[in-house]
């Protein structure tokens, strides 16, 4: 089995109850070998996510680092390292980390003109937001629908999908 798809399972697990069962999969995860710098960054941003639902932030934030390490400097890999990793650290409350972590994707995707993980930069920015005590800011940043074209080529609008991923109570 591949490692990404064990350390999903790992997080599977752990949306089912089985908590010891998904912290018995780190080790065997990390056993694997990773097939390119791509699969480590998502198999580090699994683990994170991972131990990040298990109250375990000290290797949140380690798995966090080896996800950005494992890019090794590809911007699009940096990028999405930094997104999800900035999401899951603002949403487990570790405040310095991700905001360290979404300014610098800010700085990366204006750089390199990414456009991608968005909505991973928009749930870390709301979750700071709300963390900070900024609760009117955090709920504008849920709301707020960014001007875009259509299929018909006349503007529209649409709610940012971080926005949705936030937990409902945040929106009233």
């Amino acid at each position: 089995m591949p490692a990404s798809l064990r350390a999903l399972r790992a997080v599977l697990l752990v949306h089912t109850g089985r908590h010891d069962a998904a912290a018995a999969e780190v080790p065997l995860v990390e056993a694997l070998p990773i097939s390119s710098p791509a699969e480590g960054v998502i198999v580090n941003e699994h683990l994170a996510m991972l131990t990040s639902l298990l109250f375990r932030h000290d290797e949140t934030v380690e798995y966090a680092n080896r996800a950005l390490a494992c890019s090794e400097g590809r911007p699009v890999l940096e990028l999405q390292a930094l997104s999800v990793c900035a999401s899951i650290t603002a949403l487990a409350g570790l405040v310095h980390d991700a905001s360290w972590r979404v300014r610098r994707a800010e700085e990366l995707a204006d750089q390199v003109g990414a456009h991608g993980f968005r909505a991973e930069r928009a749930a870390s920015r709301v979750a700071l937001d709300w963390l900070g005590g900024r609760w009117d800011a955090a709920l504008d940043g849920i709301g707020r629908r960014p001007r875009r074209r259509g299929r018909s080529g006349r503007p529209g609008t649409r709610l940012p999908a971080g926005g949705r991923a936030l937990h409902p109570h945040l929106a009233r």
